[in-house]
């Protein structure tokens, strides 16, 4: 069965100085380096074994991943519409991250969804622009 990979790219910076490498079954198949939305990437079979990557990250940016899964079937349950919706991973710190495409029986389409947070790193300064230092010895430089 075929479905889809639809990405959602949240750039940290807008400049384009990180990107996402899209691989399936060891083979790039998309680069995206700016903002996007809803963007479809690549078809996927059940089975793929598909690969995400963030190449060249900002240090001072942590960039979480978010992944879900959407099977189309015909059966509506409590309201759904027979579209459910599954969560692979959210908020977990992304790098790179390798899932296999599956989807649930009864199911005629599926699509996974991919989008990612930033959270900027902020210096914790004192009045005399150095670190705070603590009890045991070690500077206090970064809030999360």
């Amino acid at each position: 069965m075929r479905g889809s990979l639809l990405i959602s790219f949240g750039d940290s910076d807008g400049k384009g100085g990180e990107y996402i490498e899209v691989e399936s079954n060891g083979v790039i198949l998309k680069r995206i380096y700016t903002i996007s939305k809803n963007l479809y990437s690549i078809p996927l079979y059940v089975g793929d074994v598909v690969t995400l990557t963030l190449v060249n990250p900002n240090p001072d940016i942590i960039t979480l991943l978010n992944l879900i899964r959407k099977d189309y079937t015909t059966d509506d349950e409590g309201g759904d519409f027979g579209i459910k919706t599954t969560s692979i991973v959210s908020g977990i710190v992304f790098t790179t991250y390798t899932f296999t495409v599956s989807t649930i029986n009864g199911a005629y389409d599926f699509e996974y969804y991919f989008d990612n947070e930033n959270i900027t790193q902020f210096q914790i300064w004192t009045e005399y622009s150095e670190p705070i230092l603590t009890q045991n010895n070690e500077y206090i430089n970064q809030q999360y």
